[in-house]
């Protein structure tokens, strides 16, 4: 019970602060830019921002349970946090967008849809936006390019690309954040409940 409802309390709170958040953004951006297309997926956003954030949530939760100590706990998820905030983008630039950087929380490998300006980051940072891609563009392509860093010339407003590195479908992005971060939850869930059950027993 004590579990549950920690639980159910920061959903909660988060689930009205994304979607006084996201009303707020739809609702200024029609009275400055006037209409906008494509509100009807809004909720598909704020889920997936809200299963995004539970990666961390769950997280905190494990680490808090089994350290019982707030600064400790604070501070660990915050040093993840951004290690994989920092790394991802660095790794994707240097040595090229990796598929094994879509499998750890974060953004993940860079790409494009093909035929489209979209950048997509195919990790669990934008599960929202990734599951709109693929209702937007339904059988389109994300294609994954390494850029030239040291091909770049005073003046240019573009990375010229080295080639491609790999393509997967829009659909395919959307599931695999979906499994990546659900897998994340629900492992970091257990670790949490059997270190809280463990320390209830020995208290």
């Amino acid at each position: 019970m004590i579990f549950l409802g920690k639980l159910f309390g920061v959903f909660i709170v988060l689930a009205v602060s994304y979607v006084i958040l996201y009303g707020y953004i739809a609702g200024a951006s029609s009275l400055i830019y006037g209409p906008q297309t494509n509100l009807q997926y809004m909720p598909l956003i704020v889920v997936g921002s809200l299963m995004s954030t539970f990666i961390w949530v769950s997280l905190m939760f494990a680490v808090g349970t089994i350290s019982k100590n707030t600064i400790v706990t604070v501070v660990a998820v915050l040093v993840m946090f951004l290690a994989f905030f920092f790394a991802a983008p660095i790794i994707d630039e240097l040595s090229g967008p990796s598929p094994v950087l879509n499998y750890f929380p974060g953004t993940g490998a860079s790409g494009n849809i093909l035929g489209t300006n979209v950048t997509v980051s195919s990790g669990t940072d934008d599960i929202g936006v990734n599951i709109v891609n693929w209702a937007l563009y339904p059988s389109a392509n994300v294609t994954y390019y390494k850029l030239n860093i040291t091909a770049v010339r005073v003046g240019e407003r573009s990375v010229p690309t080295a080639g491609l590195v790999y393509t997967e479908s829009t659909g395919f992005v959307a599931i695999r954040s979906v499994a990546v971060a659900a897998a994340y939850i629900g492992s970091l869930m257990v670790v949490a409940w059997v270190a809280f059950k463990r320390s209830q027993i020995l208290e």
